[in-house]
This record gives C-alpha cells, sequence and structure tokens, in this order.
C-alpha cells in the first residue's frame, strides 16, 4: 500500500530543494544588477524577461510576456513643446484628433501615451517632464475629443529608452518624442500561476 503521506512529504522537500537552487543561481556573480532589475515593471526581472518590452500595466506570464500581441497602431505624434514646458498648443490638436479618430473606430481599445526626453538635465527633471508632456496629451484627449478617461494612460520614461545617441543634436532631437500606443482589448488570458506575475488575483 502507497504511503501518501511519505510520497507528499518527499516531494515537498525535493520541491524546497530545487526551488533554493535556483533561486541561488540569481546570485551567481555573473549575473549583474542590470539583469535583476526590471526595466519595463511588469513584475519579471530582466534575467527572466522573454518580453522587455511590454506595455505599463500589462497582465504578463511568468515570461514576461502579455497576452498576444494586442497592439494596433504606434504613433510618433508630432507635437512640440516650449523648452521646459508641457502645456500643449492648440496648433497641435489635429496631430491628436488622428490618435482620438482610431480609439473612436476602435470602440474596444485603449492607449498608453509615453513621453521620452534626451539626456540633457538631471534624471529626475527628465522623469518629471515626460510624465508631465505625456500627461497633458492625454488630458487633450479626454478633455477635447471626449475620449474616456478610463482608455487614456500617460507614462514618463524620461531619458531611459533612447532610439538614438544623446551625443550629437539631432540625436537628441529624435529622442524628445511623445508615442501613442494603441491596443486592443485583451483576447485571452495568460497563465497566471507564478509569483512574478503582476497580475491581481482577486
Amino acid at each position: 500500500m502507497v504511503n501518501w503521506q511519505y510520497v507528499i512529504v518527499t516531494f515537498l522537500c525535493l520541491w524546497s530543494v530545487g526551488t533554493t537552487l535556483h533561486a541561488e543561481s540569481l546570485f551567481n556573480p555573473n549575473v549583474t544588477k542590470k539583469q535583476l532589475s526590471d526595466d519595463d515593471q511588469d513584475g519579471v526581472i530582466n534575467v527572466r524577461d522573454k518580453c522587455p518590452d511590454t506595455p505599463p500595466r500589462a497582465r504578463v506570464d511568468n515570461n514576461g510576456c502579455h497576452e498576444i500581441t494586442t497592439k494596433l497602431l504606434s504613433v510618433e505624434m508630432n507635437v512640440l513643446f516650449d523648452s521646459g514646458k508641457y502645456d500643449v498648443k492648440s496648433r497641435y490638436f489635429s496631430e491628436i484628433k488622428k490618435v482620438a479618430d482610431f480609439l473612436r473606430s476602435q470602440p474596444g481599445s485603449s492607449v498608453v501615451i509615453e513621453g521620452h526626453t534626451d539626456s540633457v538635465g538631471n534624471d529626475e527633471y527628465n522623469l518629471a517632464l515626460s510624465q508631465n508632456r505625456a500627461n497633458a496629451i492625454a488630458e487633450v484627449l479626454i478633455n477635447n475629443f471626449k475620449i474616456a478617461k478610463r482608455r487614456v494612460e500617460a507614462v514618463g520614461y524620461g531619458e531611459t529608452r533612447p532610439i538614438a545617441s544623446n551625443d550629437t543634436k539631432a540625436g537628441q532631437a529624435r529622442n524628445r518624442r511623445v508615442v501613442a500606443e494603441v491596443f486592443a482589448n485583451a483576447v485571452r488570458d495568460v497563465e497566471r500561476w507564478t509569483i512574478y506575475s503582476v497580475d491581481d488575483m482577486r
């Protein structure tokens, strides 16, 4: 007759050892501080993240990947700001209207407005400035074009995601940008069994 109590205790012991060995591997001297960070803030550290650029607040599986790619549109918005400012001039509303029109044509979609800066200035200032500029455009979408607030999110990345070298004026100009990322509603659930998921299980 099988002693199930013995089997269960043995399994738990083996699982505990395996988990400990796996956890210790993260402290291997070859694992860098960068690898232990979570750059896209999805709850999965870089060394385990197979999808390093998931959108903010996306539900992810244990590999850091969100459901199926739900991106419908990515637009770099031609909206310019005065130096150090974040008020949106009305002459740029037509640029924002393009995003609003697309959102209306896709009722199940939502948008993340991403603000980015060059590396001129300190990190905290650039992060706050990029967030304020993203917020300002989000407010135009909500207040002027009547897009529901729940469908609009603003995220400032400061200087952390350059697309060009900050060593040249041309590169700095490319890095000072605002991007609208439009996503469809989720089409399927992701695995949610690991502790590295940022899903709210309630």
